[in-house]
C-alpha cells in the first residue's frame, strides 16, 4: 500500500493447460480493479488477478474462460489452501 515500500513477485499460477493467450492481460486489468474495488487492498486484488488470468487462459476464445466472482474466490481459495 502506499507508503509501505514493500514489493513482491507474484508469479503466474497453473489453473488448467494453456489454450490461448489473447485476452489474458486485459483478464487480469479488470480482475484486479474489480478485486480491488471489493477489498481495498492491492495485495489480494494482484494475487486473485493471476488466478483469474490463469483460469481465462485456459479457454479458446478471446470471450470466453472468465469466472464469476463467486467462482473466483472459490478457486483462489483452493489454490491457497494446496
Amino acid at each position: 500500500m502506499k507508503g509501505d515500500s514493500f514489493m513482491e513477485r507474484v508469479p503466474a499460477v497453473h489453473v488448467r493447460p494453456v489454450v490461448n493467450t489473447i485476452g489474458a492481460g486485459d483478464a487480469l486489468f479488470s480482475a484486479f480493479v474489480y478485486a480491488y474495488s471489493q477489498t481495498h487492498d492491492p495485495y489480494t486484488a494482484i494475487r486473485k488477478a493471476v488466478v483469474f488470468a490463469g483460469h481465462k487462459i485456459g479457454s479458446r476464445g478471446a470471450a470466453e474462460g472468465f469466472l464469476s466472482a463467486g467462482a473466483l474466490d472459490e478457486l483462489y481459495e483452493k489454490l491457497r489452501s494446496a
